[in-house]
């Protein structure tokens, strides 16, 4: 019994061995070479720690195996240890093995979304997979990493012959009372390292942290850890009491009354929808106040940053072309950031004015899907005389936005086969799964143009998300050098940036064609990025906005004179894109929205994004895995954070208002029944 402890000992201090391999490699891959000065007493800290995440991995690995040597020492198993010894080994193979791929799928996961596996995973299989296969193959070197698999499949057969060698083991057990000890022993310490703590409380994320700096945190975890983080949020996404309930609002009048102080007089669904409804406003121009109404067209722009515009300059770092050159004709929020980090879950809260769905997932692929909100911004419209359109780069069909749409107010939704028909494309006019924005554009300009009514567009650019290819006409874009300050990564340039320059730069050139007859001075222009990728940059606590945040930039006709909003930097959301267009293009038309007009400040102006991040006037609270730390705005850099002196009570008010928030959507989700649109 003593050399099968011992084979034991000496398998899961290989094993960790192996773990710690991956966590370097982690941090050797991911980590921005000022940190390793300036953060390296930590990393000792950070290594500990995740040396104790990894044997609780290694303690759920052996929990069976201990399991099945106690009855094996009980029932005097024949052949005595040497015959546990073989057959455990191919336990131990196919679980360190599913152990080892979560840990490199991990390091791959962060380069994309800076974050280990999240609920986003699951995307994989709820996308279009095969779209998801080849972004997954432009991004990463998948032959090399296959060999790479290849190689560690024969080095951890080698390692377990090693480790769990027979040669010496008895094949009996010997005396049953300190077999079945060993045993006792073995399940005993599996037990422990399973929990992870000797103290009351079990190993649990939050413990990770042990440095002010996210990046040193986040070495802590491992793949599977967080993979069972993942399935964890998401089981509880799908089941369990209402989110509502679990925030403390079982009430939908008591969550109301939290978001905006407004008593309802019921609790049906009628009730909360008077309660949240906002407007008429004030025009904001003589052009508004006549009841004259523009276009209106809500632009989201796949994975762009909002720190990436303060770094936009020609010709160096020609960016946004003649876009950049427009800025001024608008305004640029940049405490602005989606509701979710995912293009679903933007194109969600732009059309349904909702924060999630009840559950969790995306509202079009969720058991709501059927229902029509009456916060769609296309219900909004169509109530002030506006037909209804929905344009994506990609098939309709994703996520099921052609059946969702619809019911949410859209006359119109159309996709890649609507432009390849309309636009005469061929092969060669379109990329893997997508058309190109000048495509696009070409089709909107022309639908603009020729509209007799008002038209209200909602479009998602998808030339800027990979896989990079057949950027038209790229090669005569300008070279992009990016400053020292950006810190990006080198393998950013030729993708990522090199897409978000591209839809820039044909923005650009679609405003100044708009511009030739006059449609872009009857037009209201909404610019959003859909979601921030952060996978172009480093990112600390401090880079919070920078790291999740996306730009915002409003332009009405210049005729217009629309005054300045009262707080550029104030922050905001998704669910502030309804009540602002309506103010500025139809302030005659109320409607129940969950947020608030940019250009009206008698609303609290707070953000929630949901990585955890509550944005204030006064500052920012990261409320995470890794714990809730709050934090100031810069006033050195308006758009960085520094630490909070002491508990910051002011920020309450926030964490108050993004439990309220979550729990009306959360009410008026399930509130709302399947019926025709109104």
């Amino acid at each position: 019994m003593g050399y099968l402890l011992r084979r034991l000992v000496g398998l899961h201090l290989g094993l960790l061995a192996l773990m710690a391999v991956f966590r370097a490699v982690f941090y050797l891959v991911h980590a921005e070479p000022a940190l390793r000065e300036t953060y390296a007493p930590h990393l000792t800290a950070a290594a500990l720690m995740g040396a104790r995440f990894d044997l609780l991995v290694l303690g759920w690995l052996t929990l069976p195996v201990a399991l099945g040597l106690l009855v094996a020492t009980l029932r005097g198993a024949p052949g005595g240890p040497q015959r546990w010894l073989q057959r455990v080994g191919r336990w131990y193979f196919v679980g360190f093995l599913v152990i080892a791929v979560l840990a490199a799928a991990d390091i791959c996961y962060w380069s994309y979304y800076q974050d280990h596996f999240n609920v986003m995973v699951f995307g994989f299989r709820e996308d279009h997979t095969m779209a998801v296969f080849g972004m997954i193959w432009d991004m990463f070197p998948i032959p090399l990493i296959l060999i790479g698999l290849v190689a560690f499949v024969l080095l951890l057969r080698v390692l377990l012959r090693a480790l769990l060698g027979t040669a010496c083991a008895s094949d009996s057990w010997g005396r049953p009372a300190v077999a079945v000890g060993g045993a006792l022993l073995v399940l005993t310490c599996a037990a422990a390292a399973a929990r992870g703590s000797l103290g009351h409380f079990p190993l649990r994320a939050r413990y990770a942290s042990v440095s002010e700096h996210a990046f040193v945190n986040a070495t802590v975890l491992n793949g599977a850890y967080a993979m069972k983080e993942a399935v964890k949020a998401r089981m509880e996404e799908l089941g369990g009491p209402p989110l509502a309930e679990r925030l403390g609002y079982a009430d939908p009048a008591d969550a109301v009354a939290a978001l905006t102080g407004a008593e309802t007089q019921g609790e049906d669904l009628d009730a909360l929808l008077d309660a949240l409804t906002q407007g008429p406003w004030p025009p904001l121009s003589e052009t508004a106040s006549a009841g004259e109404r523009p276009h209106v067209v809500l632009l989201m722009m796949e994975g762009q940053g909002s720190h990436l515009i303060r770094y936009h300059r020609p010709p160096g770092f020609d960016l946004l072309g003649r876009w950049g050159e427009r800025l001024d004709e608008g305004v640029l929020f940049p405490r602005f950031v989606p509701i979710v980090n995912s293009t679903i879950g933007s194109t969600s809260a732009a059309t349904t004015g909702l924060p999630q769905s009840a559950d969790g997932v995306p509202l079009p692929q969720s058991r709501h899907a059927a229902k029509a909100f009456r916060t769609a911004s296309a219900a909004a419209f169509r109530r002030a005389g506006y037909e209804t359109h929905y344009l994506y780069g990609g098939q309709t069909t994703w996520r099921k936005l052609d059946r969702f749409l619809p019911r949410q107010g859209f006359q119109h939704v159309e996709g890649l086969r609507t432009l390849v028909r309309e636009e005469g494309l061929d092969a060669d006019d379109v990329a893997f799964w997508k058309v190109h924005d000048e495509h696009m554009w070409s089709y909107l300009r022309r639908q603009l143009r020729e509209a007799e009514t008002p038209q209200f567009w909602v479009v998602l650019t998808v030339s800027n998300h990979p896989p990079f290819d057949k950027l038209r006409g790229s090669d005569e874009l300008p070279l992009l050098v990016p400053p020292a300050a950006l810190d990006a990564k080198p393998e950013s340039v030729d993708g990522r940036l090199r897409g978000i320059q591209y839809a820039a730069h044909e923005l650009g050139d679609w405003m100044d064609d708009l511009a030739e007859d006059g449609t872009l001075e009857r037009t209201v222009l909404a610019v959003v990025g859909d979601h921030n990728t952060g996978d172009y940059a480093h990112y600390t606590a401090e880079a919070t906005l920078d790291h999740w945040g996306v730009p915002l930039w409003v332009r009405a006709p210049q005729s217009w004179a629309v005054p300045e909003p009262p707080d550029r930097m104030a922050p905001a959301s998704y669910l502030d894109l309804l009540p602002t267009l309506l103010h500025l293009a139809a302030p005659d038309i109320a409607a129940p929205v969950l947020g608030r007009s940019l250009w009206d400040a008698t609303r609290p102006p707070y953000a929630w994004n949901a990585a955890g991040v509550f944005l204030a006037p006064e500052g920012v609270v990261l409320a995470d895995q890794y714990g809730e730390r709050r934090m100031r705005w810069s006033e050195a850099d308006p758009l960085l954070l520094v630490p909070a002196d002491g508990d910051a009570p002011d920020l309450d008010a926030v964490l108050a208002w993004g439990r309220a928030l979550l729990a009306v959507g959360d009410h008026l989700v399930r509130l709302h029944p399947e019926e025709a649109v109104r």
